[in-house]
């Protein structure tokens, strides 16, 4: 009983990483999330924080109070945080270890 438990854990476990593993081809710098203006500066981060980009960011200078003025239209990942960080007067590097790094 305990070893076909464990199979089926093991099938269920990467069955859903698989599910969520991105194809072959795509390329890791296109988004496909859609902002609508009024959203926070923070949650977009952090939904883009969600679908595996890796944002570094401080409340510091990120605050509760900054929104996007406009929907943003860029897809691929350094345009899209120009965009929403540019009003801000802030911008992201691409760091050697790939996350991308907020900063005034």
């Amino acid at each position: 009983m305990k070893a076909v438990l464990r199979g089926l854990c093991v099938l269920l476990c990467t069955s859903g990483a698989a599910a969520q593993a991105p194809a072959a081809n795509a390329d890791p710098d296109i988004v496909d999330l859609r902002f609508d203006p009024g959203t926070s500066v923070e949650a977009a981060l952090s939904a883009l924080n969600a679908r595996g980009h890796r944002i570094v960011f401080s409340t510091a200078l990120v605050t509760p109070g900054m929104t996007l003025r406009s929907a943003p239209r860029a897809t691929r990942l350094g345009e899209l945080l120009d965009e929403i960080l540019a009003p801000w007067h802030l911008r992201a590097m691409h760091t050697v270890n790939g996350d991308w790094l907020v900063l005034r």
